[in-house]
């Protein structure tokens, strides 16, 4: 910004903060050591040479100064020891050096931890929906008269003794007298070979091994069963 520019410039401000007399010949102070100087980053002016020049006492100067700093004409740094008091007219170099405070701390945005934090709840949310899905419970299918013919042969039993071991658990809805559900078609017919209820080959059981009070009980569910079918 030339030196003229910079007048323009400041003129524009005046209208539009309505500055005073004071404050107006502060600013004009200030830019002429500036111009002395040959346009510096900053520029040190002794708070005396400023009164003198302008024919001001320092109290006024003091509020003259803060007025300009407090609307972003120029920028102040005190003196400190040996040095003296330094101006800045540039101020877009200066708020580029300088970011306002509320820019400054300006939370950087937490976004892998926002991230992280989301596909956690979801991950949690998930292994509680399969924990809350109910299990099924898998009911042990009915067996076919075929799969039953197959078990009871291979034991040794006939066609027709397969049979009648086939309708009695099929009337009893395939549960023991327990009431509990027959899930091993061998177990209970390794059960009915052993109680006498089929000639099995393979074990050698025959008929004559049971007394006439089983043979008649056992003859009585049977044929009580049968009835059922026909």
């Amino acid at each position: 910004m030339s030196y003229e520019e910079r007048i323009e410039w400041f003129w524009g401000r005046v209208q539009a903060l309505r500055l005073d007399s004071y404050q107006i010949a502060l600013w004009f102070g200030i830019l002429r050591y500036f111009k002395i100087v040959g346009f510096p980053t900053r520029c040190e002016v002794q708070n005396e040479m400023l009164c003198t020049l302008l024919g001001m006492n320092i109290k006024t100067i003091i509020t003259a100064r803060k007025r300009l700093i407090e609307n972003n004409i120029i920028a102040y740094e005190a003196g400190n020891g040996r040095r003296q008091p330094s101006y800045i007219i540039d101020m877009e170099l200066y708020e580029a050096m300088h970011p306002t405070k509320k820019e400054a701390e300006k939370p950087k945005p937490k976004i892998k931890k926002v991230q992280k934090q989301v596909e956690a709840n979801l991950l949690f949310k998930e292994e509680k929906r399969k924990k809350s899905k109910p299990i099924k419970k898998i009911e042990p299918t009915t067996p076919t008269l075929e799969e039953v013919l197959k078990i009871c042969t291979d034991k040794g039993m006939s066609e027709e003794e397969a049979k009648n071991f086939y309708y009695y658990y099929d009337a009893q809805g395939w549960v023991t007298t327990g009431g509990q559900k027959i899930k091993r078609i061998d177990s209970m017919v390794n059960r009915w070979l052993t109680n006498g209820n089929g000639k099995g080959k393979e074990y050698g059981r025959n008929s004559d091994t049971n007394t006439a009070k089983r043979e008649a009980r056992n003859k009585e569910v049977i044929d009580e069963v049968m009835s059922h079918y026909k």
